[in-house]
């Protein structure tokens, strides 16, 4: 069966029928569409170059000054 996640819809791997559903309702559901892709671009920005220089510094500076 489909369960649908915060971040998507999540499929058991090898299940080509769950898959198959989950990609018709993503069809027929615009506005679930809109949600995951929204959803999806806000994390990604969680991951960018300059998030992740950030979080390596401060990272250093805490193992570096204590």
């Amino acid at each position: 069966s489909m369960e649908e996640a915060r971040y998507g819809i999540l499929v058991p791997g090898g299940n080509v029928e769950a898959l198959a559903g989950s990609i018709l309702k993503l069809m027929s559901d615009s506005q679930l569409r809109e949600r995951y892709s929204r959803i999806g671009r806000e994390r990604a920005a969680h991951f960018s170059a300059e998030e992740m220089a950030k979080k390596y510094l401060a990272a250093m500076s805490a193992v570096l000054c204590g």
